[in-house]
């Protein structure tokens, strides 16, 4: 009857530290899922460093491999080896071995590609990873035990462990195998940190990877849309009813109590009255959380756009040193011809968007110009340019539009009006755009 008694009270502590870690793991889903909502998807033709959302198709970037267990082609894998051992309450499930494939991979959307370095722990959500496990295996490898569980004469897992894991070919207690990889084509969206991948390459490419300072980091095999809504399957659960089971734990750990000592009700009634605290300061926390969530996501969004806008400048000033360069190699051709004269005037007043059209046209009226590689590489990178303005400015408009938003809607209208934001207005061609380029020749 003691044992049972002291029971009470273990169960009861357990579920009030449970209430309290899954509120906090509640917490930190929360605050991803706000990381996710308040950051616009770039373009992979125009991403720049720092805090970077993409989505798009997985393609290769180091070529394509097999997944160790599944023996599947893929892009990459992560694959567990869990062991079970012991018996009764003392039985528990370690990790044996992780394998995994270290090559990036690439996401591709309509403007190009971009890198990406996956993060996937297959049998939990320590990676922030939202996707599918592919493969979800338990068995008896060996001993007198697998004879009566392994029935499949096909079975994989034994050979898998002769290979990666032979200590535990012949393991005699439950084995679990956890796998989970990304094939050529699979929809993938990311959210992380972007930063250069090889500086010393002629063009350093950027790859998005895990923030390990921030903790910001979501990979999901679907669309911005899937992320969120696997990211808030069980927020609302873990933040708003996690308080409640934390209050119960204490109750019923204070009635083991009673039943431990025979105390009455009556003597325990104010400190069970007092276990209410609990529950109030969970929510004071949660309350907490929500505006300060606000306000960091507003902050987000203002520093997004800034960074946005001052990309769209960057972009212009290469597109503005690029031009004259391009003019000097053209004109070589334009001393006798008239022609290629009034081409190379239009050259100087493009727009932006327009001069790669001009380009073109010049190229294809003068064949001798279209094999000039000096005329070819300034061809291809003001092209580039061109397309990274548009990204840039696409991004820039995403920003402003949900910023809008929220600053219009509760809770973050609330922040907006003690911090007197206002809204700001979308990014247009101005004047000053379309004279970037005559400006070179002022």
């Amino acid at each position: 009857m003691a044992s049972r008694k002291g029971a009470t009270v273990v169960i009861g502590l357990a579920a009030l530290v449970a209430g309290v870690w899954l509120f906090y793991q509640g917490l930190k889903n929360y605050s991803l899922k706000k990381a996710i909502e308040y950051t616009p998807t770039s373009k992979a033709v125009s991403a720049v460093p720092g805090l970077t959302e993409v989505s798009g198709i997985a393609r290769p970037y180091a070529g394509k491999k097999l997944s160790p267990y599944d023996k599947k082609e893929c892009l990459y894998y992560a694959t567990e080896i869990w062991k079970w051992s012991g018996s009764g309450k003392h039985r528990r499930k370690t990790l044996e071995k992780r394998i995994k494939s270290d090559d990036p991979i690439l996401i591709e959307d309509k403007t190009g590609t971009i890198l990406v370095q996956a993060t996937i722990y297959p049998s939990s959500s320590k990676s922030r990873a939202y996707m599918r496990t592919d493969v979800s295996k338990s068995s008896r490898p060996g001993g007198l035990a697998g004879l009566f569980w392994q029935s499949d004469p096909n079975d994989k897992l034994k050979p898998f462990l002769c290979e990666f894991c032979p200590n535990l070919a012949e393991y005699g207690d439950k084995i679990e195998v956890y796998e989970t990889y990304i094939q050529d084509g699979d929809p993938i969206y990311v959210l992380g940190k972007a930063e250069i991948f090889d500086p010393n390459e002629p063009r350093p490419r950027l790859i998005v990877k895990d923030d390990k300072r921030t903790g910001i980091y979501c990979i999901s095999d679907g669309t911005e849309k899937g992320a969120l809504s696997r990211v808030g399957q069980l927020l609302n659960a873990m933040v708003f009813g996690c308080p409640l089971l934390a209050f119960a734990g204490f109750e019923f750990a204070v009635l083991g109590l009673v039943m431990e000592f025979g105390a009455k009700l009556s003597d325990v009634a104010p400190l069970m009255f007092a276990g209410l605290i609990i529950p109030v300061l969970l929510y004071i926390w949660l309350a907490w959380t929500l505006f300060t969530a606000a306000y960091n996501g507003l902050i987000l969004l203002k520093n997004q756009i800034n960074r946005s806008r001052a990309n769209v400048d960057t972009f212009l000033l290469k597109r503005h040193d690029l031009l004259p360069n391009l003019v000097k190699v053209v004109q070589e051709y334009a001393k006798y011809e008239r022609a290629m004269q009034e081409m190379v005037a239009s050259l100087r007043s493009a727009k932006v968007g327009e001069s790669g059209k001009i380009l073109f046209a010049v190229s294809e009226s003068y064949p001798d110009l279209k094999a000039n590689e000096n005329f070819l590489a300034l061809q291809k990178e003001l092209v580039g340019l061109e397309d990274q303005i548009a990204g840039s400015r696409e991004y820039y408009n995403d920003a402003v539009m949900l910023y809008n938003k929220q600053i219009a809607t509760f809770p973050h209208l609330i922040v907006a009006k003690a911090l007197n934001l206002k809204p700001i207005e979308y990014y247009s061609v101005g004047e000053q755009e379309l004279k970037a380029a005559p400006g070179v020749f002022s």
